[in-house]
């Protein structure tokens, strides 16, 4: 007897996946309803940014292996890049996003991160946000300059004092949504 022949698979077409980085861009449009959206502009960079102590830190004199065993170790998506004279100058910043694109061009562990950042023109300015800027600021920024990730520094100065990115903003705005839902429902 012949063999059957395998069911169709459903018919389905998706169009793409939705990344953290697209919900800073709905944080800029009016995807929210008026609780959220009020909630959202209401909250600082500050209320949701992870403080620098949770991050890892390396010089640019570092290889792209020890930068990524450090974002390893802490459990995080980027490492801050400092001047290796003095680590409280930032020079950089490299996610795993930045990891992905060195591994497709075949760059070796073992080169300096440095290196990489001045060949790759990684720039810190774009990066940066003050910590009292409201999210959809923060959102902005993100969604303008395709970054998922943002150094906050202290109001009018150069101290970084933490990271946020797109996925802090999604959970962020994860959590007004429930608190907002949450409201609706005591209030019927």
């Amino acid at each position: 007897p012949a063999a059957a022949a395998p069911a169709a698979a459903p018919s389905k077409t998706y169009g793409s996946i939705l990344s953290a980085l697209d919900v800073a861009r709905a944080v800029c449009s009016t995807a929210f309803g008026p609780e959220v959206a009020g909630e959202i502009s209401g909250s600082k960079v500050a209320e949701v940014m992870k403080p620098k102590a949770m991050l890892p830190l390396c010089p640019d004199t570092a290889t792209m292996e020890e930068a990524l065993d450090r974002m390893l170790f802490f459990r995080q998506n980027c490492v801050l890049v400092t001047d290796p004279d003095d680590a409280a100058n930032l020079v950089g910043v490299v996610t795993t996003r930045d990891a992905l694109i060195a591994f497709s061009e075949g760059i070796p562990l073992n080169v300096l991160i440095g290196h990489w950042m001045f060949c790759f023109g990684s720039s810190v300015s774009p990066r940066i946000v003050e910590a009292d800027v409201p999210l959809v600021g923060a959102a902005a920024k993100m969604s303008h300059a395709c970054l998922h990730h943002l150094v906050v520094v202290a109001p009018g100065t150069e101290e970084v004092v933490g990271v946020i990115s797109s996925l802090d903003l999604a959970r962020a705005i994860g959590c007004l949504a429930s608190a907002a839902d949450e409201a609706r429902h005591s209030a019927l």
